[in-house]
């Protein structure tokens, strides 16, 4: 558990090995019923909810703020209000690595040399400076 402020895991939970909980973290069960059960390598990011008997399986990574109410399959990626997933982790992935973010354009600073990148084709569609004066229907 990293940061020592500012989790909750209620009563009956159950958690997997080698899992990481950072702060504001909230296991709560609902209406006295048993916790949830997460298996191993479990990542949950800051602020995550988890609420009731649900069964989260191994090697599955809860975004920042992601509330989860549902049971997760293994490898899964989720985050979201309600949690929904992503997409599934490849077996050579940390559990921690984001690589849900789609690729940024290579920057000069990136290139070992320094030079300049190559440019992207011509786009071939009118962009907004093309577009009539006055928005739609004018």
């Amino acid at each position: 558990i990293l940061h020592f402020g500012g989790v909750v895991i209620a009563r009956d939970v159950e958690i997997g090995k080698n899992s990481l909980l950072y702060h504001n973290v909230s296991i709560v069960t609902m209406k006295n019923n048993r916790g949830a059960r997460i298996g191993d390598n479990f990542y949950a990011g800051v602020g995550t909810t988890i609420i009731g008997d649900i069964k989260i399986e191994d090697n599955v990574t809860c975004g920042a703020g992601s509330i989860v109410t549902r049971s997760i399959p293994r490898d899964a990626v989720v985050a979201g209000v309600p949690a929904k997933i992503l997409r599934f982790r490849s077996s050579r992935e940390h559990n921690a690595d984001n690589r849900t973010l789609p690729l940024r354009p290579m920057r000069w600073m990136d290139l070992p040399d320094g030079s300049s990148p190559p440019r992207p084709p011509a786009a071939t569609d009118p962009g907004p400076a093309d577009a009539p004066v006055g928005g739609r229907g004018s």
